[in-house]
């Protein structure tokens, strides 16, 4: 799943965005335009996703390369609302830095979450089908 961003100035925005499932490993990737001048002479580009609602507040940082965030990075958010800043430092060192975007990782419901099915169940519909015949 790839998430869209543009950038202008201090302002962050997606485009075409889909909510992403929680804990999905190489799925997520991103891409960024920025649209101003100000980003151009960037050194740096790093994404900041923050998970405020977890204790202790949850944080992850990822280099964007080339604009982009590939499958290679790894990003895996848990399920809950996240908050993406784009975070640079320019070429005269100054550090600038976008307001907040929400994406919402949805419940990814793997775990306990499933009901409990007995093992002998296939063998029980294997038998009502075969008398059936």
């Amino acid at each position: 799943m790839q998430l869209h961003f543009r950038v202008r100035e201090a302002t962050l925005f997606c485009y075409g965005c889909e909510a992403p499932v929680g804990d999905s490993s190489q799925y997520m990737t991103f891409d960024f335009k920025f649209l101003t001048s100000d980003w151009d002479s960037a050194t740096a580009k790093y994404a900041v996703f923050t998970l405020k609602d977890s204790d202790p507040e949850e944080r992850y940082v990822v280099i964007i390369n080339d604009n982009a965030i590939t499958e290679d990075e790894h990003v895996s958010l848990s399920n809950g609302t996240w908050q993406l800043n784009v975070v640079g430092t320019n070429s005269s060192g100054l550090r600038i830095v976008t307001d907040p975007w929400s994406i919402l990782v949805a419940d990814s419901l793997v775990g306990s979450q499933f009901p409990e099915i007995e093992q002998d169940i296939g063998e029980k519909i294997l038998s009502i089908a075969e008398e059936a015949r």
